[in-house]
């Protein structure tokens, strides 16, 4: 049988509520990414500190 679309009021969710379900789960996924980044480039920032900044300045690493 082929769906109809004279189901009744309320059947479809509203725009609303999608782009809420779709930031629910995007937001984590997002941290997470970050996260990952942010412990990669805490891992790898002594060996490249010489080549973006001053070897010299104690401030290399901030």
């Amino acid at each position: 049988m082929i769906p109809t679309h004279s189901a009744g009021a309320g059947s479809h969710p509203n725009r609303r509520a999608q782009v809420g379900v779709i930031l629910a789960g995007s937001v984590p996924n997002l941290v997470q990414w970050f996260n990952l980044y942010l412990y990669l480039y805490a891992t790898f920032a002594p060996y490249f500190r010489n080549e973006f900044f001053d070897p010299d300045s104690p401030d290399s690493l901030i």
